[in-house]
């Protein structure tokens, strides 16, 4: 089997399998070992075959973070992941990953879980809470889980579940320091969607005030004109994958 079909197992893709959070710790182990261009390939080969239905697999379980919330969890920085956010098989997940965390709050803390999994699930929300924003997710709630995850980062060691933690903190602040932040790396995640590809330009319209051109295999990469795709296409063409969404 290859790396990839490695993945879609353990994540619990392939009919009647459910998964493993070991056996995808460890398939991704194999993938952090890659050099990182070979690794981020495989990432973004991911993300544009399987986004869809590892979203369906997340929604379908109800664990604080499943298999399906720990293998989206590593493919949230790629420019698949950031498009296929804003689409409406998306909408709600930072809402979705709230409740959870609520509902959940007995079984899934510092004292019952590793702080592995406290940051992976850190980084997690953090991103959701960037990407997607507050506006779904009722005042009560972002109050609960601030009262939450502020209690669990006072109970752990200096770890970077705490680093993740207090990220997830300073977006359910939502004050006029956390929303310039979360602006700013929204902006820097969703760059190569609105920016010219091609090194050294940032242009986000073409030449004549018209809309960017959009990669018409991955839709992940956007130019100023034919001139700079061609430009950008040695670069870009490892990390080029025709999308399912």
């Amino acid at each position: 089997m290859t790396i990839i079909e490695n993945l879609v197992a353990s994540s619990g893709l392939n009919e009647g399998n459910e998964g493993s959070s070991q056996l995808l710790h460890m398939q991704l182990g194999i993938v952090q070992a890659m050099p990182r261009p070979e690794g981020y390939k495989i990432y973004h080969e991911f993300a544009a075959k399987y986004l869809p239905a590892l979203v369906e697999k997340y929604r379908a379980s109800d664990d604080v973070f499943s298999v399906a919330a720990l293998m989206l969890n590593n493919i949230t920085f790629t420019p698949y992941f950031v498009r296929f956010i804003n689409t409406p098989t998306a909408a709600g997940l930072a809402a979705l990953q709230v409740k959870r965390i609520l509902d959940g709050k007995d079984a899934f803390n510092p004292q019952t879980v590793s702080h592995t999994e406290i940051a992976e699930l850190g980084q997690f929300l953090s991103t959701l809470l960037v990407l997607q924003g507050l506006d779904d997710i009722p005042a009560d709630d972002r109050k609960k889980l601030f009262d939450q995850i502020l209690q669990w980062v006072r109970t752990m060691p200096p770890v970077f579940a705490v680093e993740t933690c207090e990220r997830c903190l300073m977006m359910l602040e939502n004050d006029a320091e956390s929303r310039g932040m979360q602006r700013m790396v929204k902006a820097s995640l969703e760059k190569g969607l609105k920016e010219c590809g091609a090194p050294g330009c940032g242009r986000k319209v073409q030449g004549d005030g018209s809309a960017m051109l959009q990669c018409s295999k991955c839709k992940a990469a956007v130019y100023c004109g034919t001139a700079h795709q061609k430009q950008a296409w040695a670069a870009h063409k490892s990390l080029c994958f025709q999308a399912t969404f």
